[in-house]
Parts: structure tokens; sequence; C-alpha cells
């Protein structure tokens, strides 16, 4: 991917616009997400039948447990693509391979665990910024000394919750469901979010049962008073 920004820094120097990648991450509350990449360059740079060649390192995989529909986009004078992925069974099933611009800080980017009453969820990821050494070489690339590498590739990944985090790193919090991470390719972005989901019918069983076994147990000792 560093090296598909690269040319286009270089290219960008003589054009106009910018190349923009948002990633969309849906959680409900079932262990499933609905993942939106969407894929934008200006019209100078590419067209919409090379979006899969340009991005080959971005664009999601089907595989078991999830399935990609891409539609085409268009924004101002930008063209590109949206790649919606819907991903069954999160606890079997990672987003590693469908969220591609992030990596897993360990073996899976999103991690579930699930009890009788709870399932705790915790996505895990980061990006690397471009280092010093990793910058075009001037003699290469002279004209883009002074390109801010943030000005000409955009990215943005946002995190839709079924329920209020437990806790995150967001840059940008809308209302209390919805967190944003503006990348900024200057740096390493490091993306965490954790949260839990209630199964409420089984709560709601244990209560009905201890207090159902209390009040027998109160009963009986009413009976014994008698």
């Amino acid at each position: 991917m560093k090296k598909l920004l690269l040319m286009l820094a270089l290219t960008m120097v003589f054009t106009t616009g910018c190349v923009k990648t948002d990633t969309t991450i849906t959680f409900d509350n079932k262990g499933n997400a609905v993942v939106e990449n969407d894929l934008l360059i200006n019209q100078e740079l590419g067209t919409y039948e090379k979006i899969d060649t340009i991005f080959e390192d971005l664009k999601p995989i089907d595989n078991t447990g999830s399935h990609t529909e891409k539609t085409k986009i268009t924004q101002d004078k930008m063209v590109g693509a949206k790649y919606t992925t819907s991903v069954e069974n999160l606890q079997q099933n990672d987003l590693k391979d469908i969220v591609r611009i992030l990596k897993p800080k360990g073996e899976r980017l999103l991690t579930v665990d699930k009890n009788l009453y709870m399932q705790k969820y915790i996505l895990s990821g980061y990006l690397e910024g471009f280092k010093k050494e990793q910058a075009p070489e001037q003699n290469a690339a002279s004209n883009t000394e002074n390109v801010n590498i943030n000005d000409i590739y955009q990215s943005r990944i946002t995190v839709k919750l079924p329920c209020k985090p437990k806790a995150h790193n967001a840059k940008i919090v809308n209302g209390d469901r919805e967190l944003c991470w503006p990348i900024d390719y200057t740096q390493n972005n490091d993306i965490y979010v954790e949260f839990i989901l209630l199964n409420y019918p089984v709560i709601a069983a244990t209560i009905a049962g201890v207090i159902l076994i209390f009040g027998l147990i109160l009963l009986l000792i009413l009976k014994r008073k008698k």
C-alpha cells in the first residue's frame, strides 16, 4: 500500500484532487457486522474499471461467512467503488481480511469472548505511518518535498455500535455509539474499541429463577412456622 501512496504522491504533484478510502464497520446485537469500504480516486488518475487493480491490497475478499457486493460511486471529480461486505458469526469469522487497511495487533483484528450472559468484543488494530526513510528520494521527486501526504491521501475509519462502548481511543465521537478515526499518515495510528452485549433474555430468566427459588424457600419457612 505504501508503494501505491508514494506513486500517487508523485502523480498528484501534477494533477488536482486526492485519493480517499473510507471504512465503516457497523456491528449489530446478534454477532454480525457490515463493512463498507469506499475507495475513491481522482478521475485523472484512473477509472472505475481500474479500481480493483489500483487498490488490489485493500479490496475485501469473499470467504466462508462473508459476502461482498461492489457498486460504483462518484464524489465531485472522483470515481470509485464501494465494497459492502456482510460478515456473519464474528466469533468465528475475523474482520482482518475485510478491513485490510488495518493490521491486527494479535492473531485477530476482532476478538469475541462469549459466555452465557454476555459477549465482549474488542477491535484492536493499527496502521503504520510513513517514516522519514520511506519518503520519496529527492533525486526522484524533488517537487514533492513540501507535499503533505495527508493532503493527497485521506482515510477515515468509522465504527458504529449497537450500544455504548466500554472503552475506545476514537478521535471523534458522534452521539454515543459512533466512533471515528481520521488517519494521519505522518504517524502510526492505533484503533481500539471495546464493547459488551448483554444476553438480556438469559439474564432475565436467571433473575426470575432466583426469585422463584427464594420465594419457594420463604414459603416453606412460613409453613413450618405455622
